[in-house]
């Protein structure tokens, strides 16, 4: 395996996760706004 590759793979991970859970927490917590 190429360590960058997998480097990056780890960092786009790290920045697309917590994007998704932020969007996924402001719409469940619109519903009760």
């Amino acid at each position: 395996m190429n360590v960058r590759i997998v480097a990056a793979a780890i960092f786009g991970a790290s920045l697309l996760v917590p994007s998704s859970a932020v969007s996924a927490v402001d719409g469940y917590t619109s519903r009760f706004r």
